[in-house]
Order: C-alpha cells, then sequence, then structure tokens
C-alpha cells in the first residue's frame, strides 16, 4: 500500500495543504465552552417556543408542492431567529438545487431560498446545520458547509475538519473554505491535529 492510499495519510495530506495555503498563526484557542454551552442553551431555549404562525409554516414547507414550500421558506427567513424550530427541516430543503421557483422578483431553486434563511436566522441555527454536514445528500453537506464559515460558527470546526476528506471534492473544498472564514479557531485546531497526527513537537 502505498503512502498516499492511506486514509489518515489523506487526511493530514489535506491538513498540511491547507495550513499552507491559508498559513497558521499559533497562540489563540478555539471558542471556549462556556461560549458554546450559552450558545446551545439559547438554541434550546428557542426550539422549545413554536409560535403558531412558525407552525403553520412549517407544515407548508412539508407539502407536496415545490412553490408552496417555498413561498413558505421565504417567510420563515423573514422571521429571522423565530425560524429557529424550522432550521432542520430547512437544512433538508438543502438538496433542492433542481427547480426553478419564483417568489416576488427571484426565480431560483428552493435550495437557494433555503440558504437565504438559514442565513437570516443566523447562529442560533447552527446545531441544524451541523447535522447537515453528516447528511448523504452531497448538495446539503456543502451547502451546510458553506453557510457555517459565512456565520462564523466555531463549534462546526472539528466537523469541517472531517469533511475535508469527504469522498466529493466539492464538499471538501467548501469545508476548507469554512474553515478559513472561521479563521484563526480553526487554524489553531488544525494545528494541533496535524501536530498530534504527524507525533511532532508543537512550536514553542
Amino acid at each position: 500500500m502505498n503512502w498516499y492510499s492511506d486514509p489518515i495519510h489523506q487526511r493530514l495530506a489535506l491538513l498540511l495543504f491547507f495550513l499552507l495555503a491559508f498559513g497558521v498563526r499559533c497562540g489563540t484557542s478555539i471558542a471556549e465552552e462556556g461560549t458554546a454551552q450559552a450558545t446551545q442553551t439559547r438554541t434550546a431555549a428557542a426550539s422549545s417556543a413554536i409560535s403558531p404562525k412558525v407552525e403553520r409554516l412549517i407544515k407548508r414547507v412539508e407539502d407536496d408542492d415545490p412553490q408552496v414550500r417555498t413561498e413558505a421558506i421565504v417567510e420563515l427567513g423573514s422571521l429571522g431567529e423565530k425560524s429557529l424550530p424550522a432550521a432542520r427541516l430547512l437544512v433538508g430543503q438543502l438538496a433542492q438545487t433542481k427547480n426553478r421557483i419564483t417568489v416576488g422578483t427571484t426565480t431560483s431553486s428552493t435550495a437557494y431560498f433555503a440558504v437565504g434563511a438559514l442565513r437570516l436566522i443566523g447562529t442560533p441555527g447552527g446545531p441544524a446545520l451541523l447535522a447537515g454536514l453528516k447528511h448523504e445528500n452531497d448538495e446539503v453537506r456543502q451547502k451546510s458547509a458553506e453557510l457555517l464559515g459565512q456565520l462564523g460558527y466555531e463549534p462546526a470546526v472539528d466537523l469541517l475538519i472531517e469533511r475535508l476528506g469527504d469522498a466529493n471534492r466539492t464538499v471538501a473544498g467548501a469545508a476548507s473554505s469554512a474553515l478559513n472564514s472561521i479563521g484563526q479557531p480553526a487554524f489553531d485546531r488544525l494545528l494541533k491535529v496535524l501536530v498530534d497526527g504527524l507525533k511532532i513537537p508543537a512550536p514553542a
């Protein structure tokens, strides 16, 4: 078996490429555990309170008619964080890339409108996007990675590192870009993974 056929070595090579391409500065730790826990607490609290309007819109997102679904998605996005209970359902709609729906003056895929809605929900929707990174659909994984990078969602760093080894190279590229967008916390974690994998001493 040659060196690069080993999955572990493939992952290390990808990490090394990432570090060389974007540069690494040491010294800043990744997000503190308390910050992540606070975000999770706020997310859980918001998830437990579903307004009647959001509940009705969620049912419309499950409709068989793509026009009805997409219009509901746009309306959920207009509600921002109040639509958090719909976040996982919206992540599932990231797979709908082939259709063309007109809402207002915009014509695009349902996935395009779902991306916009998730962006408006913001970082509280991060856990739903983390689940999207593990989805069986390539488009869902790719768009979840892109959104996590745009949101600068630090708790995603470890899963994004795993996605660097995704069998779909577009997904792997999206994960790399997302890590770059997250910045220093991602660089620090990548360096640790690389050092631990190669078993070389960390820089002083």
